[in-house]
């Protein structure tokens, strides 16, 4: 049914539904329903809301002191498609003991109302603004003293020429690395309300994480 039969995972999403009936006392999908009609249409309808995900009832039942991890970890054994599931048994295990450790597992995924979830939007920023503001004063510095003060051209029309050139050129890096890390800045935040994304985007996701280092000094040294 929606593709949860077949292999491990589909083993990965019976023990979702057990471990979800355990956390909050019902099932994730409401089934109330489903035996009054014909057998085909109540199995049509079992299908349909399997595959529309852990409906919002459900949701609503997670105890407010349950840590954001083993949510996370639950929705995604009990994801629609197969290939978003956890791959065996040993992921799903190491994803719990993570949820053991309350250290790793909020920098991992950090309560709703903490500050780590607050500030994690502007971390990119400033990891990226903040080291090239400093390079930045000392590349003045070091121009003024060896260049700049050095020049026929009148020290004012330079500043006006440098001032303009860098409203533009800073502007595009920024906007440059602003794009291509779109995905980190909004797909990981989709994952934390419960949205399903297709494997491939969770893959570009990775890759992104992955060359975002890179990215980043190539624009930086572009600038």
């Amino acid at each position: 049914m929606c593709g949860i039969y077949g292999n491990t995972r589909a083993d990965i999403y019976s023990l979702g539904v057990v471990l979800w009936e355990l956390l909050t006392g019902a099932k994730p999908f409401d089934d109330t329903t489903a035996g009054k009609r014909s057998d085909a249409a109540t199995l049509a309808t079992m299908a349909q809301r399997r595959r529309a995900g852990v409906d919002p009832a459900a949701l609503k039942r997670i105890p407010p002191d349950c840590p954001t991890a083993l949510q996370r970890v639950l929705l995604t054994g009990l994801a629609p498609e197969r290939d978003q599931r956890w791959a065996g048994g040993a992921a799903l295990a190491q994803q719990l003991e993570l949820c053991l450790d309350e250290r790793a597992r909020d920098l991992v995924d950090p309560p709703p109302n903490s500050w780590r979830l607050r500030l994690r939007p502007w971390l990119v920023t400033l990891a990226v603004a903040g080291p090239n503001l400093l390079a930045a004063l000392a590349n003045i510095h070091h121009n003024k003293s060896l260049i700049v003060d050095r020049l026929s051209l009148p020290q004012h029309t330079f500043w006006i020429i440098a001032g303009a050139v860098n409203a533009v050129s800073f502007p595009v890096g920024l906007a440059t690395l602003i794009y291509l890390s779109r995905r980190l800045l909004t797909v990981p935040p989709g994952l934390r309300r419960g949205r399903r994304y297709d494997p491939r985007v969770l893959a570009l996701v990775r890759s992104d994480a992955l060359l975002f280092g890179d990215r980043t000094m190539l624009v930086t040294i572009s600038l």
